[in-house]
């Protein structure tokens, strides 16, 4: 009685290591497909506020070209911008 009492503390502690371990694993990969999803999301934001910056800009650079504005009124929109 003793001994199969033994082997069913012995399996039931080696059930719980091992689903302790594959739920560490599992935590650890989600952490890094999350981080890598908010890396992704960060460089998406930052190019999205570039291009923002470059239309901009251009947008008073053309309006400089087409005589819509004078070179120091486009310096003033530039700062502006």
């Amino acid at each position: 009685m003793i001994i199969l009492a033994l082997i069913t503390l012995i399996g039931t502690l080696a059930i719980g290591i091992l689903s302790v371990n594959r739920i560490l694993i599992m935590e650890r990969g989600s952490e890094s497909v999350l981080r890598a999803s908010i890396e992704e999301d960060y460089d998406e934001n930052i190019k999205n506020q570039v291009d923002n910056a470059i239309s901009m800009l251009d947008a008073v650079y053309a309006g400089y070209e087409n005589g819509d504005y004078s070179y120091e009124e486009a310096e003033t929109q530039r700062r502006h911008t």
